[in-house]
């Protein structure tokens, strides 16, 4: 399975929005981590799992906004069963459901890969900025209540 956001933000935030109200992330941490972008090389067929289509299936949010995680998984295996032709599902990332996560079955593999190195892409965290707001990776994280924290490695 390969997680991934709709855009940069909705990864970010499935990445390291895992508590909802905040929190505090070390420096070190965002200092490791990498966004990466990429196209994929066919179209891809996703269950819809948010809004109208969960309501098509009988379901709320509640199949994804819960702490037992066996409960989401068993879904996932069944829709991943029943529906041969499907490459993943799109959910609404579960710390800020503005935004749109993928999650792609292994059988998709063929669909993700890069035929050139330019459509892939990747910048260090520290450096991406918010397109819309112009606002670095620190203070957007602080909308969402997260803290950052130098714990002692400098921000360069």
């Amino acid at each position: 399975m390969l997680y991934a956001g709709t855009t940069p933000e909705a990864a970010i935030v499935e990445t390291l929005l895992h508590d909802e109200g905040g929190g505090v992330i070390g420096l070190s941490e965002l200092k490791q981590r990498s966004l990466w972008t990429f196209s994929t090389g066919k179209p891809l067929c996703l269950v819809d799992l948010a809004g109208p289509a969960l309501k098509r299936l009988r379901h709320d949010g509640k199949l994804l906004v819960t702490d037992q995680l066996d409960y989401p998984r068993a879904w996932s295996h069944a829709l991943h069963e029943a529906l041969p032709g499907v490459h993943g599902l799109l959910f609404p990332a579960r710390p800020a459901p503005e935004y749109r996560s993928v999650a792609l079955f292994e059988r998709s593999a063929d669909r993700v890969g890069c035929p050139s190195s330019h459509e892939v892409s990747r910048i260090r965290l520290l450096d991406w900025v918010d397109p819309r707001t112009g606002r670095n990776i620190i203070d957007w994280l602080w909308d969402f209540g997260v803290t950052v924290h130098d714990d002692g490695v400098g921000l360069w």
